[in-house]
Parts: C-alpha cells; structure tokens; sequence
C-alpha cells in the first residue's frame, strides 16, 4: 500500500511536469520508512530472524488458500440461514468456506460505480483508491485466476489456466513470506470504502439542491440497505460443558501441571499427537488456569512426544503403548519431572461429540476403558471426578 501510494504520486507529478513536488513526497517517504523502522525494530528483527532461522513454520499452498472470484459476490454463510462457515476442500478455498468469506457487498461496488461521476473535479480520490482496490483485489485472488472453484477453462476446444501478478509478489524477500493470499482483500476494502463514501457524497450533493427531502430518504435507505447487507442474523453461541472440577484445581495451592488426554499439539497446520488435542488443552486451560502439556504452539516447529515415556502413548492411545510407555518407573520420573498432578481423559469435546480417533463414535466410553486401567496401574494415578464428558485422575506424587 505503501508502494502503490507513492507510486501513484510520482507518476502524477512527473505527467504534470511537476519535478520539485517530487522530492518532498520522496524526503516525506523516507522519513516514514525511517520512523516505522525503528518503531518496528523490537518486533520486526526477531521475526525475521526467525522466518530466517526457519523457527517459525511457514507452509505454502498459496494457492488453496486463494479467493475465487465468485468470494467476492458471495454473502457469507453467517448471513440469512446463520451457518458457521465450513473448513475448505482439497483442492481449493470454496467461497463460503472459513477462509472464503471476502464479499464486497452490491451496495459498496454501486456507490463506488457513482463515485466515477466525480473523476474530473476530484480524480485523484478516485483514482488512486481505485487503483488500491483493484491492485489488492487482484493480489489476493492468488496465484492463479479460480472461478466457481476451478483454475482450468476452455475456449474452442483449447484448455488454459490464467496466472496472475501475485506469482511476483510471492517472489519478494518478507513480504511474500505469507500463506493466505485472499486475505490481502483487508487493504482492497479500504479502497473500496473510500470509493462508497464519495460516490454517496456525490448522490447526497446532487440531490440536495433539487430534493432535500428525498437526499435524507435516499441517505435512510442507503444506510439501511449497507446495514441490512452486512448483518448477520442470527448470531449463535455454543453451549460449551464447563465442569466445576477446574475451579478446584484452578484455586488449588502449589506449582503443578494439568495433562489433557488425548494430547495433542498443533502449530495451526499441523498436529502432533492427537489432531484435536492442542483444542481441549486451550480451551480447558482458560478455566484451571494452570501450565499444560500440548496446545497451539503459534507457527512454530512441533517437538512432539515421541520418546517421552507415558506422553507418546497418550497422544496416540489407539497406537498402542511402547515399551518405555509401559515401564511404570519410567513414566512416574517423567510425570514427576513434569510436575503432572491432574490427568484429564476427555470422553466428549466441549460440544458434546465423541473425539475421533480415540472414541468410537457408537461407544463413546471405548477411549475412557481403555486408558483407565493404564492410569490407575501404570502411571499410578487416582481418579477423582468423572461426569459424562471427562475424567479427572490424581497424581499424589506431586505435592
């Protein structure tokens, strides 16, 4: 945005002839690259140190990840029937789907169509921000061009894919260190906001001088349409299970560790362990909040337990238990280590439905049966509260 910006005024100041308005824009421009780079130094240098050092998992597929051209003519799922958007396919990011949801609106692309009717007396408020939004509206479309969810079409019988200007973008050093394209929509929306102000600014001016009354119906409406377009009724929240137990363990003294079971962690594109696991340490963290085994490690490298007496069981129980998994004195020294005094076995996630791969869908309880005499012999723990979504074990090894 940056670039274009100043892209756009030396272009306007060289056809003008205009060379001494070039070099305060430029001085202007470098004093504000200057000031945002040392503002950013504390942010800025570890992250690129890290993207460098490759700490931080970046993963491509830019591609999947990229807007169809349908997304932008495509209500969300939210508004109307109230649907949670659905996770993407294989191949590609549907509209629609979690990370298909750019619309633009009808009534934001009108307005902006009228604010074309004032590009001789202000050309460069239309101009420039039409230049921004077609500039990130492209960009996020990805690599290549996907309509209706497919990149291949054909004209007389000659099969052809359309690549588009993002392929250079992703060549930049930085900048092209991103994994979802479609999101650059953010910066298109903002001209295209700009664009919807001034072409309601031209309405409301053309009509007032002739019919003031109708200017403020027709602002009404307008404004209605905008807010009838973008709501998304109805609104639905989760009933989520919150047993009591965390409470007590949550106001409990001492320094100690609280282990969700099926373990799991996941750096938001990958897991180790259980797929699900990194969830249910998260969110039950928020309510014992004590320090936990597994969860969302932010694009990071993922450890794992492989190794780890007692953990790589519990992160993959329908793998079957190792050798170390079953040396009872093993498995203490690394919960003692780790200062594990709770174990949680969850039957059920916080939405009440049976967690895949560890229960079976028709038996729920198969995980919880299966791990119970493990707990209780192996690792020695005590169990201390069970409900029909979890089961709470003790270690009274940890004090």
């Amino acid at each position: 945005f940056f670039g274009l910006f100043f892209t756009y005024w030396t272009l306007v100041y060289v056809r003008r002839g205009t060379w001494r308005s070039l070099s305060p824009l430029w001085l202007g421009g470098a004093v504000v690259v200057v000031v945002w780079f040392v503002v950013s130094i504390p942010v800025l240098l570890p992250n690129l140190q890290s993207i460098l050092v490759e700490d931080v998992f970046l993963p491509g597929n830019d591609e999947f990840w990229s807007a169809d051209l349908l997304t932008y003519v495509t209500p969300s799922p939210l508004w109307g029937p109230g649907l949670l958007p659905e996770f993407p396919g294989l191949q590609h990011a549907q509209p629609g789907s979690i990370e298909g949801t750019a619309y633009l609106g009808a009534i934001p692309l009108l307005l902006a169509a009228i604010a074309f009717f004032t590009i001789r007396r202000t050309p460069h408020r239309v101009l420039f921000w039409t230049a921004v939004f077609i500039f990130f509206a492209i960009l996020a479309l990805g690599p290549y061009l996907y309509i209706d969810d497919t990149k291949s079409f054909s004209v007389l019988g000659l099969s052809f894919s359309v690549p588009l200007p993002y392929q250079i973008y992703d060549q930049l050093p930085v900048v092209g260190e991103r994994r979802v394209p479609e999101r650059l929509i953010i910066f298109g929306t903002i001209g295209l906001s700009v664009l919807a102000g001034t072409g309601l600014d031209f309405l409301m001016a053309w009509l007032s001088p002739r019919f003031s009354r109708l200017a403020w119906l027709a602002a009404v409406i307008v404004l209605g349409l905008l807010v009838l377009e973008y709501w998304n009724p109805p609104v639905q929240v989760s009933k989520l299970s919150t047993p009591a137990i965390f409470e007590e363990i949550r106001d409990e003294a001492g320094d100690f560790t609280v282990l969700h079971v099926p373990l799991g962690q996941s750096n938001g594109y990958i897991s180790a362990g259980a797929p699900l696991g990194g969830a249910l340490t998260d969110f039950y963290q928020t309510l014992h909040e004590r320090p936990s085994i597994g969860g969302y490690l932010s694009r990071a490298a993922l450890p794992g337990f492989v190794g780890q007496p007692g953990l790589e069981y519990l992160a993959c129980p329908h793998c079957g238990p190792s050798e170390s998994d079953l040396n009872s004195d093993l498995v203490r020294t690394e919960f003692r280590r780790l200062r594990i005094r709770y174990v949680v076995v969850h039957v059920f996630t916080p939405h009440g439905q049976p967690i895949p791969f560890f229960t079976n869908p028709f038996d729920p309880e198969s995980g919880l049966r299966s791990l119970d005499p493990y707990l209780r012999n192996v690792v020695d723990l005590v169990p201390i509260y069970a409900d029909s979504t979890l089961t709470v074990y003790r270690n009274e090894e940890i004090e």
